[in-house]
């Protein structure tokens, strides 16, 4: 069987990973989990924070591993190339970070654990070990934006070679069941572009290379530029360039976003703007709860995590920071939020009451007919009550 592990590392992915465990965030086109079961069929997950505070509203119990054994086990931080063999042993990146384990008997639980904790020394000793050259690895939130371009190349073998897609002109593929209206654009010069199943893009939208549309999502007479990636039932319009959006979030209206991550179940109102590039030319610091982090980079916009309202004409500053479910509009005559957001924000200096934010994103979630699972409400309430302390 195969298991994806989380590392203590998660603490670097922060604030996405406040409501997402690594393998559910988006890398390329796909997240660690959707690409495993794609692959490998029978797949399971594990994180520590299982046992530190029991949380699984975001992963449902039949892919939790409940020991049964494992045979390879998976960093869902590393994007592998397709066709990549999973040799007997360890795979390590130059840098030292373990990426798999294969073993021809069982991985005992004390080699998870020693996983968990990065401790590749030690599983040296147990190990023959391979450096890994090829394939991505990400270290922390900033590479799942700064990595994204590579990241959705890497995944074309996939459509290139799927029946359900026809293509166009050379590497656009587009699935037999989108709908795409006259007039629409495709660059793919830089890149593959991807039109997923039941999706439908309209008229007079230019769509440059590479991008992918998810599943049913809507691209409104919108303007994509290279490395944009937009998961399942979303609606986009206005230009976005090097940002993902996962699903069930929306930017509808004009407004630029660029360089950024966006989680699921955002509103992105009218207008509303990123800026992804300082007036200096210097590289980007992003502010987080656990600290500062530097992004390696000068062209950065900003990290938006789930359940997020941003109102009309919002304007986000470079390297802005938004932690889970804040609701930011205009008041007072600011149209700038700080650059550091807390979680369950209402305006610039009070909290989403928890009451009426559950009813908002219930509502929400009606409108796209998807029901929360039942561990969904404590498990966002009890978030509520640590982040807004």
């Amino acid at each position: 069987m195969v298991l994806l592990l989380e590392s203590h590392d998660h603490i670097h992915f922060s604030p996405i990973s406040y409501t997402r465990f690594l393998w559910d965030i988006t890398l390329g086109v796909m997240t660690p989990l959707e690409r495993a079961k794609r692959e490998f069929g029978e797949v399971k997950c594990w994180s520590s924070r299982f046992r530190e505070d029991g949380s699984r509203a975001f992963v449902s119990e039949e892919w939790v591993w409940k020991g049964e054994e494992v045979f390879l086990v998976l960093n869902p931080q590393f994007v592998y190339p397709v066709g990549f063999r999973f040799e007997k042993g360890m795979g390590i990146t130059p840098d030292g970070r373990w990426v798999y384990v294969a073993g021809s008997e069982r991985i005992s639980e004390e080699i998870l654990l020693a996983l968990e904790g990065q401790n590749v020394n030690y599983l040296a000793s147990l190990f023959p070990t391979r450096e890994v050259s090829d394939g991505l690895y990400y270290r922390d939130v900033a590479d799942v934006v700064n990595r994204l371009e590579t990241a959705i190349e890497m995944f074309e073998p996939y459509f290139a070679t799927d029946e359900s897609y026809f293509s166009p002109q050379e590497r656009v593929y587009i699935h037999k069941t989108a709908v795409i209206d006259p007039y629409v654009v495709w660059h793919p010069a830089n890149g593959m572009i991807v039109v997923d199943k039941g999706a439908k893009v309209r008229a007079f939208s230019i769509v440059d290379g590479p991008s992918y549309i998810g599943e049913k999502s809507l691209v409104d007479s919108g303007r994509l530029r290279e490395g944009t990636v937009i998961r399942t039932s979303c609606k986009i319009g206005g230009e976005v360039e090097w940002s993902v959006i996962e699903s069930y979030s929306n930017k509808h209206h004009e407004g630029f976003l660029g360089h950024s991550y966006v989680g699921s179940w955002v509103n992105i109102g009218a207008m509303a703007t990123t800026s992804d590039l300082k007036n200096n030319y210097r590289p980007i610091v992003i502010e987080r709860r656990e600290g500062k982090l530097e992004t390696r980079t000068n062209k950065f916009g900003s990290v938006i995590a789930d359940f997020v309202k941003i109102g009309i004409g919002v304007m986000l500053n470079t390297g802005t920071v938004i932690e889970p479910a804040a609701n930011i509009f205009l008041e007072g005559g600011f149209v700038q939020p700080p650059k550091y957001v807390k979680a369950f924000s209402w305006g610039r200096s009070s909290f989403y009451e928890w009451e009426k934010f559950w009813r908002d994103l219930t509502t929400m979630m009606r409108r796209r007919e998807v029901t929360p699972p039942p561990s969904f409400r404590a498990f966002l309430q009890s978030l509520y009550e640590k982040l807004t302390l």
